[in-house]
């Protein structure tokens, strides 16, 4: 498993999306957003902050606290590398 990958499963877990709800999450965007289309890993990680970003709004403020330190050990890992 990459660490991109890694980064995605531990993302998923925070927010408490199973596979399926990644699934519909993914496919919903790319239906709806023609000129911002998943289909990288990265863009993927992307979404998953941004998914986070928007829960805050909803009481998800640790939710996505624990979705920002994933990211951030995932470029401090990349930059170490």
């Amino acid at each position: 498993m990459t660490t991109l990958t890694k980064t995605i499963n531990d993302m998923a877990a925070a927010l408490g999306m199973n596979a399926i709800e990644l699934f519909k999450a993914i496919e919903m965007n790319n239906i709806l957003e023609d000129d911002e289309q998943i289909e990288t890993e990265d863009q993927f990680r992307n979404f998953l902050v941004n998914i986070a970003f928007n829960s805050r709004m909803c009481g998800g403020q640790e939710k996505y606290s624990e979705v920002c330190r994933i990211n951030d050990a995932y470029f401090k890992a990349k930059l170490a590398a």
